[in-house]
């Protein structure tokens, strides 16, 4: 994920660098793409502005090594899951698990927070099944490094 962030600063400072060469804002976007990366013109407008932080919508977590990401990538192999829910307004890059084991559920939570992101914990009713405890926490660059 570092890496994903590493190119948008790259190509934010390449689109700044070109329009303070005095390139319009069509041509910067020509150049963005002719080196692989695709942006709308309006965010190459507001990048060089000044308006926009290309991250302010990424709910950052930490993807360095660590026992609780091991932990919450073993539960993705098993029992969690990762979906993009696009209902609604933008995106939801979601991460959950759901189990009937509360412990479990509990110490997915508790990796979650760690890594830097904001877990919900609820119990889950189901007529037709036992009840599930359900850890449900969205983050961006979390689904992009699991995917």
């Amino acid at each position: 994920m570092q890496l994903l962030q590493d190119e948008i600063l790259k190509a934010v400072d390449e689109a700044k660098r070109l329009r303070a060469e005095g390139l319009s804002y069509s041509k910067i976007v020509k150049v963005l793409q002719s080196k692989g990366v695709r942006f709308s013109k309006a965010t190459v407008i507001r990048w060089c502005k000044g308006s926009h932080d290309p991250f302010n919508r990424m709910n950052n977590a930490v993807l360095e090594p660590s026992p609780e990401l091991s932990y919450i990538i073993g539960a993705i192999f098993g029992d969690a899951s990762v979906d993009l829910d696009s209902a609604g307004k933008g995106y939801k890059y979601r991460i959950r698990l759901k189990v009937v084991d509360e412990e479990f559920a509990e110490e997915f939570k508790r990796c979650l927070k760690a890594i830097g992101l904001k877990a919900s914990l609820r119990l889950e009713g189901d007529r037709s099944r036992c009840d599930r405890w359900c850890v449900t926490a969205f983050s961006k660059s979390l689904y992009l490094f699991l995917k």
